[in-house]
This record gives C-alpha cells, sequence and structure tokens, in this order.
C-alpha cells in the first residue's frame, strides 16, 4: 500500500511480533523486510447472495422495510396532498421492493416483478404474485402489507424519486435504515458485551469501516460539454467527484461517487451487516474517508447509546490519522489500523516520557501498596512501547512491554479515558527482579499532554493495537471482510458503475443495498442455526422446492 509519502505498516513484517527484543543498531535492518503472504490477516470466507427470489420476499417480508415503507408512504401522502395534480400514486413497500430488485434482476434496467420468462418460452408466474401469496401467510394480520397487484415500473421508480427525494427525506429514510440494520445485528448476536474483553475484544465486537468508488451512470460531470454526434449538450453528473488525471497529457478518470460503508459481520461470511453509509459527493470533498468512518461511527452511537457496551474497536483499511484515533478514542473505541511510515522503510520512534514500573500489592481490607522498581524512558517503534536495555555484549536494546490490561473509563464530561497497563516481559535481558512491573500509559490526549513543550496528540506516539500485539493479526482480518463486502456491491452493479445520477439517487440506492444484503445475513443466520426470526420475517422460511422453479415461496410456522 505505497503512496507518495511513504508506507502503510504493515506492509513490511511486524516488528517485536514474536516478543523478542531487537538491538538498536539492527532496527533499520529489521523494519525493513517486506511482510511475508502468511502474515498477512485472513479473512472469514466470501459472501455470497442466497436465492434471488427468497432475497426478494425477505426484503419484502422484514420487520424494518415495513418501517422503511410506512415512512416513505406518509411522506407520499403528505406530497401528494400539496400537489393534487399528480395522479399516479406511489406505495412505499412497492417502491423499497423495486429499488433493492434492480441489484438482482439487470441492474439499470430493473424489473417490473411482472412477466418473468423461462428458458424454454412464455412466461412464470408474476413474482409480485408469488410476493403477496407469502405476505399473506407470513403476516396474515396486517392485509396492507402487500405489494400493488399492478405492480411497479420504472417510470414510477423515477417520478417518485424527482418528486419526493429531498435531503431531509433521505435523512429520515437513512436512520430508519440504520436504526433496523444495528437492531437485525443485535438480534443474531453482534456485539455482545461477554463475547470478549476490552483486552481482548472478538471480531463481533469491532466495526469495520473501508470506502469505495463507485463509478458514475456519465463519463461526463461539465454541464457545458457537448456531444460531438447530436451536437447537444452532453449527458452529465455535476455531484459526481472528479478526479483530475494524475499524469499531465492524460485522460482523468470518468466521474464518481464513494461510498463510505460501515461494517460488522459473524465469524460466518454470509452474515454481513452493513450498518451505515455515507455517499460521498463533490460537495463532500473537503474530509477523507476516515473521518466519514468516523463520523458514521459517533452517528450510530448517538442513535443508540446502548451500543456502547458491545463495541470495543474499530477497524479502518488503511492508516488513521492521529486526530481520528483520537475522536475514536474519546467515544471509548480502540482503533486497530495500519501506521504511516514517512519513509518506507525507517520505522517511526518517539520518547513518550520517564514511566514508573511497580508491583501493587492489594490487601484484603482493599488498601494497595505500590512499590517502584524502576523509572526509565519509554519509546514507542512503529507504536509498540518498548525500553531501552542492555544486552550480555553491552549494545543497547529495545525490549518490548507486554500488554496486560486495557481499561476505558466514563467521564463526567461524557468522553471515556482510555488507559493500557504494560508490563516488563520475562526475558533474560530484563533482570529477575523487575519482571512483571507494570506500568500505566494513557492512550488519549490530555491535557498535560499538549502543555509540554512539544504538544502533540498520543495516538500519534502510540498504538493501542500495534502491529506487534498477538491481537493484531485477528482484529484486522475483518478489514478483509469490509474489502469483500465492497466486491459484493461492484458485483451487483452493471458495469461496476451507479444506475443512477446525482447523490441523492445514490443516497437512496445505498438503502437498497442496506437491507438486501440485511436481509440475505438474516436468512443465512436463520438456514445455519435454525433460529425462528419471526419477529423479523413473520414466520421462517421454507426452502423454494426444486422441482419447479416457478413454484410461488412457501412459508412454514
Amino acid at each position: 500500500m505505497a503512496s507518495s509519502n511513504g508506507s502503510a505498516y504493515p506492509s513490511y513484517r511486524a516488528l517485536f511480533a514474536d516478543g523478542e527484543p531487537i538491538r538498536v543498531k539492527d532496527l533499520a535492518e529489521a523494519a525493513a523486510v517486506p511482510a511475508p503472504e502468511d502474515d498477512k490477516p485472513k479473512q472469514n470466507g466470501k459472501p455470497v447472495l442466497l436465492n434471488k427470489e427468497q432475497l426478494i420476499f425477505g426484503v419484502a417480508a422484514m420487520s424494518g422495510t415495513r418501517t422503511l415503507a410506512g415512512e416513505l408512504q406518509k411522506m407520499i401522502e403528505e406530497c401528494r396532498t400539496e400537489n393534487r395534480g399528480r395522479k399516479k400514486r406511489y406505495g412505499g413497500l412497492d417502491a423499497i421492493v423495486f429499488l433493492c430488485s434492480t441489484y438482482l434482476y439487470g441492474g439499470a434496467q430493473g424489473v417490473h416483478l411482472k412477466n418473468r420468462p423461462q428458458r424454454g418460452g412464455g412466461s412464470s408466474p408474476r413474482l409480485v404474485d408469488q410476493i403477496n401469496e407469502s405476505l399473506e401467510e407470513s403476516r396474515p394480520d396486517d392485509p396492507d402489507w402487500r405489494l400493488d397487484p399492478s405492480g411497479f415500473t420504472r417510470d414510477q421508480h423515477r417520478r417518485l424519486r424527482e418528486d419526493y427525494l429531498c435531503d431531509e427525506v433521505l435523512d429520515e429514510l437513512e436512520k430508519i435504515t440504520r436504526a433496523f440494520c444495528v437492531q437485525a445485528a443485535l438480534r443474531i448476536g453482534q456485539f455482545n458485551p461477554r463475547a470478549g474483553t476490552y483486552t481482548q475484544p472478538d471480531t463481533t465486537q469491532l466495526v469495520a469501516g473501508d470506502g469505495t468508488k463507485v463509478g458514475g451512470l456519465y463519463n461526463n460531470a461539465d454541464p457545458n460539454k457537448i456531444n460531438g454526434r447530436t451536437g447537444l449538450a452532453a449527458r452529465c453528473d455535476t455531484e459526481a467527484l472528479t478526479p483530475e488525471s494524475r499524469k499531465s497529457g492524460t485522460i482523468p478518470p470518468p466521474p464518481h461517487y464513494e461510498w463510505e460503508i460501515l461494517i460488522t459481520r459473524s465469524k460466518h461470511p454470509n452474515e454481513h451487516f452493513p450498518l451505515a453509509i455515507f455517499v460521498k459527493g463533490e460537495a463532500q470533498r473537503g474530509k477523507s474517508d476516515a473521518t466519514y468512518t468516523v463520523d458514521l461511527i459517533k452517528l450510530l452511537l448517538e442513535e443508540h447509546p446502548d451500543l456502547i457496551r458491545g463495541l470495543f474497536g474499530c477497524c479502518y483499511d488503511g492508516a488513521l490519522s492521529a486526530e481520528d484515533k483520537e475522536r475514536l478514542l474519546k467515544m471509548g473505541i480502540q482503533p486497530v489500523s495500519k501506521l504511516r511510515r514517512p519513509i518506507a522503510t525507517v520505522p517511526v520512534l518517539h520518547n513518550i516520557g520517564a514511566y514508573e514500573f511497580a508491583f501493587v500489592t492489594k490487601h484484603k481490607n482493599g488498601k494497595t501498596n505500590r512499590t517502584v522498581v524502576l523509572t526509565t524512558d519509554i519509546i514507542t517503534v512503529d507504536g509498540t512501547p518498548t525500553v531501552l536495555m542492555t544486552d550480555g555484549n553491552g549494545d543497547d536494546v529495545h525490549v518490548p512491554l507486554v500488554c496486560v490490561n486495557r481499561r476505558r473509563r466514563k467521564q463526567r464530561s461524557g468522553i471515556y479515558a482510555v488507559t493500557n497497563e504494560y508490563a516488563l516481559p520475562e526475558h533474560p535481558i530484563v533482570p529477575a527482579r523487575i519482571q512483571g512491573a507494570t506500568t500505566t500509559i494513557r492512550m488519549d490526549t490530555t491535557a498535560n499532554t499538549l502543555s509540554g513543550n512539544n504538544p502533540v496528540l498520543m495516538p500519534h506516539l502510540v498504538s493501542s493495537f500495534p502491529a506487534s500485539d498477538p491481537m493484531y493479526r485477528p482484529l484486522y482480518g475483518v478489514r478483509q471482510d469490509c474489502e469483500s463486502g465492497n466486491r459484493q456491491l461492484k458485483g451487483l452493479l452493471r458495469d461496476k458503475r451507479s444506475i443512477t445520477a446525482t447523490r441523492n439517487n445514490n443516497r437512496y440506492q445505498a438503502i437498497g443495498y442496506q437491507l438486501l444484503v440485511t436481509a440475505n445475513a438474516l436468512i443465512a443466520y436463520q438456514e445455519r442455526t435454525g433460529d425462528n426470526l419471526s419477529d423479523i420475517f413473520g414466520q421462517r422460511f421454507a426452502d423454494t422446492p426444486k422441482s419447479a422453479e416457478t413454484a410461488p415461496l412457501r412459508l412454514v410456522a
């Protein structure tokens, strides 16, 4: 992951990954060793989409879709009252199901959910009728929870987006979608506080963030451009990102949108939940992808404060800035990311000051005695805290400290104080009398940190989970799962490009993607565990009969 300003560590072998000290004179050579293939974090497996018809029914039957469709229907009715000249009716549930179907049945062509051609000629029963028949069994007490038998067309979809989708409406629809995705993830056991500890989190207690480029519908973002063949104004999308060409004299890349996606995922490939999505266009260029990811986490915690009980970390693809790490730590979330080296083969060293190492003895009366045995400077090497000692040959050696505890404490101001407790390792270089002595490092920045001669944010100096930590590799593996989700998204798009123009339309499409993938995850979980998700789907699925592809989707009690 090289760049013009260095390399994102650990593109090279992680220093101190084996816990062994490194001599100062050997540090530069050790830092230049490339990371072997087998050292790279491994993902759980690639997610795949299940049966299309089953997915579409899953979307139609989900309680979250019903809530979203109800809000959309309410908004449509309000707008219809104000615009009495509009005769065409739009159903909220029809619009949401059609939106999700555009990913499965031909991208920009969409699907009317009416006639489905068969290979041998003719057409199969209408999918809209199959869905309604299944909804009657799944939701018998809610007769309004049905699709319009006349179907929903591409023209209706276009008119709905043109007439009703504004920033305020999309903000509310996105909020409802985020709430449902969070509840669905909690329903299958994500963010369980007992799955791991703050010191050793489980991967289900992490969120992962990453951005992916989605090509714009048009190759042009200039409204003044003329089509050479027709002499008319060329179609354009002025809201898409327009990157400049990296080399002079070459054609710049086509306009695109960047989708910043925040996910959580269980240990099974298909149980993948996109909790929140932010669509970045030209007007949102000011912030980095990582900053938008942190913004999404902050938004989720504001909307769902109890989520922090089981949310311990954030994994990000790439290097988070010190400012973004600081924001995460103030929220009580530990960042798990790469470290940017200004020079690819040169490790980053910082002296963070003198610390006291002590033995702490607890008494039955609740009192503690603290016996200081060593006071020395701590030097971080690529974010790993170390102390300098001398080996038998008289050479200075960086001895990595062992993290024995991680804590977070909510302060009166509402922000968290995050501290890590480190111990001197049991190694021959370390004198036996001080082995196991501990010290505490504050991971977030305090007023005292900023009052020195060289004020700097603590996350710039030390990492809560450096690449040398035994927990780093399994936790950072969640990043690979995020990449798999991005590839899945591209696979659902025709030519890996958006099927619509303008940022608001892309925000609407992102809602459909969230619902589709969430339905896929819930169905996969139900099939794996046999758990009854009647609170979400109404009733459990039965396998679609294989003897006839045209058979309606059936349900069992």
